[in-house]
């Protein structure tokens, strides 16, 4: 597990967590990398809580990148649906700046915003 912050648009910062698909570190180049975009009140921190959703990823042999939007943990800036979206934004240029290109995402309720957004724009 690696941690970090993200810088974004408008000066806010996001922290995020990568987790590669084998027990190494950074991100692995040739898994695919998905973008987990959290639910409504819900942080990365609390995926502890939820291993079997980290395991079926990880076992299908995909990176997983988790992060918290702007207002939600140790980020910074306020919370909306327009910042959601740039969130995500922010999160693809920086794992491709880092070289990550085989990319996927996933977003649950408040994460669909997020994940659809990136979808269509990407």
């Amino acid at each position: 597990l690696d941690a970090m912050f993200i810088p974004c648009q408008r000066g806010h910062r996001l922290p995020d967590a990568e987790v590669a698909s084998k027990d190494e570190a950074p991100l692995l180049e040739e898994s695919p990398t998905l973008i987990w975009c959290n639910p409504n009140a819900a942080y990365y921190e609390a995926m502890v809580y939820q291993p079997g959703i980290l395991k079926f990823w990880l076992n299908r042999g995909c990176n997983l990148f988790l992060f918290n939007y702007a207002g939600y943990g140790r980020s910074s800036g306020k919370p909306s649906p327009s910042r959601v979206s740039q969130d995500g934004e922010a999160v693809v240029r920086f794992l491709r700046s880092r070289g990550v290109t085989n990319l996927g995402i996933y977003g649950r309720s408040i994460g669909g915003v997020a994940a659809c957004y990136v979808a269509r724009r990407f």
